[in-house]
Parts: structure tokens; C-alpha cells; sequence
């Protein structure tokens, strides 16, 4: 065999090493984040609250989160006073509607999800 071929060789054989190992890496780390702020979970360990917020367990607690840039109106019949004054509104019956198809289409998209991720970006006055 000549030289140059020899060499083409081991190039050819130091390249396809080189391929199968970032290849295996990604296919280790695949999955995992490297944020390390971020969960990922599946579709039936999430529980829809109401149209902008969700809850899980979390090491053995329950966690609210609260979906950023998305505010729905609230529907619970305790926080009436609470809606009218933040929509000015005497009749809530239109939110109660519109706060329950949101929180209907929040249930749809993520039953829908192949997983649900999660980011902390920090907590509202609420904590969630």
C-alpha cells in the first residue's frame, strides 16, 4: 500500500471516530437541559388551574405556575369582587364564559403536548 493511501486511511478512520463520538454525546445528552431552572414533564403530571396557570408536584410539593404573557380572565365565584374592579364590569356571567374556555383551551394544548416544559423566571405577588 502506498504511503499517501495509508494516510487518506487514517484521516478516513480518525474522522468517522470523531463523527460516532460527538454522535454518541448528543445522543447522551439528549432530553436533559442545561438550564438548570428548566423541568420537563408529561402531559398527565400537569393540572390545569385555570386558563393562565398550571400545577404539578414537585419533589413532593405542589407547585402553581403561573404562564407568562398570558392573562385570562378569572372565573372562581370567590374572586368576584376581584374581577369586577380589575375589568370593569357589573356582569361577570361574559368572563365566567370567556375564563372557561381559556382554561378549556389550556387543558386542550397541553393534553395534546408531547411534553411540557417548564422555566423559572421568578415568582408574581402571588408566588406562583
Amino acid at each position: 500500500m502506498k504511503k499517501s493511501n495509508v494516510a487518506y486511511l487514517v484521516i478516513g478512520v480518525f474522522l468517522l471516530t470523531l463523527a460516532l463520538g460527538i454522535a454518541f454525546l448528543i445522543w447522551l445528552n439528549k432530553g436533559k437541559s442545561e438550564n438548570k431552572n428548566e423541568i420537563v414533564l408529561s402531559p398527565k403530571e400537569v393540572k390545569v388551574v385555570d386558563g393562565d396557570t398550571i400545577k404539578f408536584k414537585y419533589h413532593g410539593k405542589c407547585v402553581y405556575v403561573r404562564i407568562v404573557g398570558i392573562d385570562t380572565p378569572e372565573y372562581h365565584k370567590k374572586q368576584k369582587e376581584y374581577v369586577i374592579r380589575k375589568y370593569h364590569v357589573e356582569n361577570i356571567s361574559c368572563l365566567n364564559l370567556y375564563g372557561e374556555l381559556a382554561r378549556k383551551k389550556l387543558e386542550e394544548l397541553i393534553g395534546t403536548a408531547s411534553n411540557v416544559t417548564i422555566i423559572e423566571l421568578g415568582k408574581d405577588r402571588y408566588g406562583r
